[in-house]
Order: C-alpha cells, then sequence, then structure tokens
C-alpha cells in the first residue's frame, strides 16, 4: 500500500465516523477526480479549499446511487 493510500484511507474513515454515510462517499469523490483531474483527491490539498463544498453538498443531497 502506497503512502497516499494510506492517507486516503485515513480520511475515509475519518468521514465514516463523522456519520457519512459510504453510498454518499462514492458519488462526491468521482465528482472531485472530475474536478481535480487525479486519481487520490482525498489527500490532495485542495479538497481543502475546493473540494470541502462538493463533499458538503454530496452529504446533504440526495444524489443518485446506482
Amino acid at each position: 500500500m502506497t503512502f497516499i493510500a494510506l492517507a486516503e484511507a485515513h480520511v475515509l474513515d475519518a468521514l465514516r465516523e463523522a456519520g457519512v454515510r459510504p453510498q454518499r462517499i462514492r458519488p462526491a469523490l468521482d465528482r472531485l477526480q472530475e474536478l481535480f483531474g487525479r486519481e487520490y483527491v482525498l489527500a490532495a490539498k485542495e479538497l481543502a479549499t475546493d473540494g470541502i463544498d462538493v463533499l458538503w453538498d454530496f452529504s446533504r443531497t440526495e444524489a443518485v446511487v446506482s
């Protein structure tokens, strides 16, 4: 496991502990990957400024989950 994957796992764990349902996390991650153009978005510094809005929006909406 790479360090960046370990960092992302830590962030995912924190999201779950904060009460974010796993079915809400995947669509938000997909959207962040589109916006940032990278695979490991939860370890990206842009998450703190640009991505937090995307995560927040997904946590409050009824996004369609397939």
